[in-house]
């Protein structure tokens, strides 16, 4: 898979040498919010795709998860909150 650093730009903003421009699609989103050490992101993540998703009618939706950085998260510590965006729909037989 690919992981990528990103950081919101304008529109019109050009990609510098060396960067590619993005543009996240829109779509219905799942948000889960984790409060842990980043250490532990994946059991985290593991834990909504083996247990979340099985107790909803939902399925994974083609397009990029995400995990969003905003002013709760502190890099000192590596602690703080962190919101995880999975694009969602309706399982076909739900």
């Amino acid at each position: 898979f690919t992981y990528a650093a990103c950081v919101e730009v304008g529109q019109d903003a050009e990609a510098p040498d060396g960067l590619a421009k993005f543009q996240v699609p829109a779509a219905r989103y799942a948000v889960f919010t984790f409060d842990d050490h980043i250490s532990r992101i994946s059991g985290f993540i593991d834990r909504i795709f083996g247990e979340w998703f099985p107790a909803t009618g939902l399925t994974r939706a083609t397009g990029p998860d995400f995990e969003y950085y905003d002013h709760r998260w502190n890099p000192q510590t590596g602690t703080g909150e962190v919101d995880y965006y999975i694009p969602v729909e309706l399982l076909q037989d739900a």
